[in-house]
């Protein structure tokens, strides 16, 4: 199902998209259909001749981005209580560059304390740049 028939059955027909919508919330499952996506490459820059240089892009049902989008905007207002403190990416009101600072004032107790300390950078890469493509 494409965005734009989701919207006509949703003009002239809510009663299906929001059947479709309680029927997940019921049986928390969806057709094969509704769960397959086509997966396209799309080229980054450089070599095209080396796979590293190609993005995988999925294309996902209708259906399922709806209830998914669903599923993230309910888990919103409880993932800052139970996502760890540490965990600052995709929390609503806490930023990336939280953990900058953290590390600053870690770095400036150790400094104060004359502590020895062990501080290790680790840089995570997108999922997708990370796959085996073998």
């Amino acid at each position: 199902m494409t965005a734009e028939v989701l919207q006509l059955l949703w003009k002239h027909a809510p009663g299906d998209v929001v059947g479709f919508v309680q029927k997940f919330w019921e049986t928390g499952e969806l057709l094969w259909k509704q769960q397959t996506g086509i997966i396209k490459l799309i080229p980054k820059e450089g070599n095209w001749q080396r796979v590293k240089n190609w993005r995988p892009l999925t294309l996902l049902n209708s259906g399922y981005k709806l209830v998914s989008k669903l599923m993230a905007n309910r888990m919103r207002r409880v993932l800052p209580e139970i996502a760890d403190i540490q965990q600052n990416g995709f929390v609503q009101g806490r930023k990336i560059t939280d953990s900058v600072l953290n590390f600053l004032i870690c770095q400036e107790w150790a400094k104060k304390s004359q502590q020895e300390a062990l501080f290790i950078k680790l840089d995570f890469e997108k999922a997708y740049d990370r796959v085996n493509h073998k």
